[in-house]
């Protein structure tokens, strides 16, 4: 019988470490050609929607598939776990945290090798203070060295209040700004995390070698990045170019778009100018993040 989980199962802090690791796996089999992925399936039903994102990794020996439905208050995800070999069902995990959790490990990779390397630690701004923003720093703090955080949303009530509490989660000083244009200002890296449908950052805000991570809409009458913002930048890297390679409705379409497995292995200093990396969640990575998973909740 395969093993279950669920959200209860996930301590964010203490996986996201094992979730990196599993995201970096995929990366260098995709790198090797020996990962099979394919786009996200949208089913249409009766005014209803499911949404399928399968993957198949050669060299860990396993394929699966998350799948969830569109709409609801909190829509169940299923990610299921298959050993190759044999054809037998590993693992199942049930809820919503494990996407939450390879999200972040996607955008602490590109952080990684993507983010300006100085001499000192990296200085980062966020825009957006949800579930999501807050497990990129989890993730970035597992990554690189951070010197502080500027930390800016639309709430302004509770702001101060949501900067105090980070703080005490991450461990390092989480400074609240009043507009996004102050906190990108000498930030080394930005994360956008929001549902935001118009620009929030604008090109000449932004320091002139810095990191950008988009994770929120990116359709081109609807994104929280503007057309000129990727016009400057020097490099666009996504995780998962084809998602939106031949979609004319997407914001990166029509520009050079570079694969993050290709970066990662290359592991070359990041280069100069803007470099802004648009998060999709590359299919077959939530199946390693549960294996991973998986195996340390069993030992």
């Amino acid at each position: 019988m395969p093993q279950l989980f669920d959200d209860s199962d996930i301590v964010p802090r203490e996986h996201i470490a094992i979730a990196i690791e599993a995201v970096g796996e995929v990366l260098r089999e995709r790198a090797a050609k020996t990962a099979a992925v394919q786009r996200r399936s949208r089913l249409e039903a009766g005014g209803n929607a499911l949404v399928l994102t399968p993957g198949a990794l050669g060299e860990l020996g396993i394929g699966g598939l998350r799948v969830y439905p569109i709409g609801g208050d909190e829509p169940q995800q299923l990610v299921a776990v298959w050993e190759l070999g044999s054809g037998r069902l590993k693992t199942l995990f049930l809820g919503s945290e494990l996407g939450v959790l390879r999200t972040g490990a996607i955008g602490g990779v590109a952080l990684s090798v993507l983010a300006p390397h100085t001499q000192r630690p990296l200085r980062i701004a966020v825009v957006g203070a949800g579930r999501q923003a807050l497990m990129q720093m989890r993730a970035a703090l597992a990554v690189r060295r951070v010197e502080c955080v500027t930390l800016h949303r639309r709430d302004r009530a509770s702001l101060r209040s949501t900067s105090a509490r980070w703080s005490r989660e991450l461990g390092c000083e989480v400074r609240p700004v009043d507009t996004a244009r102050e906190a990108v200002a000498e930030a080394d890296a930005v994360i956008l995390a929001t549902g935001a449908t118009h620009p929030l950052v604008e090109p000449e805000w932004m320091a002139p070698n810095a990191f950008l991570a988009s994770l929120g809409p990116k359709r081109r009458d609807r994104s929280e990045i503007s057309l000129g913002l990727l016009d400057r930048a020097s490099r666009i890297v996504s995780d998962f170019p084809e998602q939106h390679a031949d979609d004319p409705e997407h914001i990166g379409y029509g520009h050079e778009v570079e694969d993050l497995a290709n970066a990662f292995v290359e592991s070359r200093s990041p280069a100069s100018g803007l470099t802004v990396f648009l998060s999709h969640g590359l299919a077959g990575t939530e199946v390693a993040v549960a294996d991973a998973l998986a195996r340390s909740l069993r030992d």
